[in-house]
């Protein structure tokens, strides 16, 4: 994830920090992010009750549009660091 600041949106209002924010996170938005930038959970919840994203885990939304990825959400979202790997039978 790129580093951001609150700086970027100057004219912006907090729902499009929001929409921002998710789409440089593939779709995703923590409430720890919106407290880095200042921005109450309250509009995340406001975005739930209206259907624009959906709460997949504590404190980690998507965006209803995505496809939601269990690997990113549950590991990339929560460390820095993320190994994933996979068998693959017949490969020798």
């Amino acid at each position: 994830m790129q580093r951001m600041s609150i700086k970027e949106f100057k004219e912006e209002s907090n729902i499009e920090i929001i929409e921002s924010i998710m789409k440089m996170n593939n779709g995703y938005v923590t409430s720890k992010e919106l407290d880095n930038f200042g921005i109450h959970r309250m509009y995340l919840n406001s975005m739930w009750k209206k259907g624009h994203v959906e709460k997949v885990a504590p404190g980690i939304y998507i965006d209803i549009n995505k496809i939601e990825d269990n690997y990113y959400r549950h590991d990339s979202l929560k460390t820095a660091y993320l190994i994933f790997s996979y068998l693959m039978d017949g490969l020798k």
